[in-house]
C-alpha cells in the first residue's frame, strides 16, 4: 500500500505553475492528465486515472500560501470502512422514493448527520465523501447521457468543488451569469411572499410532497 495517495499545492498562477511542475514531475514519469479551470493534476502513464500530484487555485478563493491550497492525502488499509460508509449513504431510503419529495433540515438530522457522526472520520474528509456522494446521486437519479446538460442556479453554482466533481463525472454543467446565480432565489421569495399577501397556493404538493398545497411563508 502506498502511504501517500496524492499531493496537493496551491498557486496564484495556475498555468505558470502547472507548466514548471510539467518539467519537474516529467524527471519522475509524471505526465499532466487532467485540466479545468480549478486544477490541473498529474498520474503515471500507465495509470492516467490515479491523480497523485495536483496544483490548484485555493478552493475558499484567497490567494495562495504556504498552507492555503497545500494538501497531503495519506492511503488508509481500512478501505473496506470507506466502501462500507459510502454505501450506506447510497442506501438511504430518501433515494428511494420517487418523486414527488421534499427533503428538509428535519430530515437531515435525522437520517443523514447520524451516519456522519459514526465514522469518525476528520471534517475534511466528510466534506469531500458527502460532496462526491452527492454528485454521483444526481447522476444515477436523473440518467444523465453524453448529450444532455444540468443547469445550475443559486448557491451551489459558486461551489466549484462541486463543480468540478460533476464535470469529472462526464455531466455537462452549465453556470448562468452571477446575476442570475445571486439573485434567482430572491426573486422566487420575493413571489412567494406577494402570493402570500394575496392569499394564494405558494406551496405546491405536486412539487414538495406534502398533504396539501397551502399558503405559506
Amino acid at each position: 500500500m502506498n502511504v501517500i495517495s496524492f499531493v496537493m499545492v496551491g498557486t496564484n498562477d495556475l498555468k505558470k505553475a502547472s507548466a514548471f511542475y510539467a518539467k519537474v514531475l516529467a524527471t519522475i514519469n509524471l505526465k499532466l492528465f487532467a485540466e479545468s479551470e480549478k486544477y490541473h493534476s498529474f498520474s503515471h502513464e500507465d495509470e492516467p486515472d490515479r491523480k497523485i500530484f495536483y496544483v490548484t487555485n485555493p478552493n475558499d478563493g484567497k490567494p495562495a500560501t504556504i498552507g492555503n491550497g497545500t494538501m497531503i492525502a495519506l492511503e488508509t488499509n481500512t478501505k473496506e470502512k470507506v466502501d462500507e460508509f459510502i454505501k450506506s449513504l447510497e442506501k438511504l431510503d430518501f433515494y428511494k422514493k420517487g418523486f414527488p419529495k421534499t427533503l428538509g433540515v428535519e430530515d437531515f438530522n435525522q437520517w443523514y448527520k447520524p451516519l456522519f457522526e459514526k465514522s469518525k472520520s476528520s471534517v475534511n474528509d466528510q466534506l469531500f465523501t458527502s460532496g462526491t456522494h452527492l454528485c454521483r446521486t444526481i447522476k444515477n437519479i436523473f440518467k444523465f447521457d453524453t448529450n444532455e446538460t444540468l443547469l445550475i442556479t443559486g448557491g451551489g453554482a459558486h461551489n466549484k468543488f462541486w463543480i468540478n466533481k460533476l464535470k469529472e463525472l462526464k455531466i455537462k454543467a452549465v453556470i448562468p451569469e452571477t446575476k442570475l446565480i445571486d439573485f434567482k432565489e430572491a426573486l422566487i421569495f420575493s413571489l412567494l411572499g406577494v402570493l402570500k399577501l394575496r392569499s394564494e397556493i405558494n406551496i405546491l404538493a405536486s412539487v414538495t410532497a406534502i398533504t396539501f398545497s397551502s399558503s405559506s411563508f
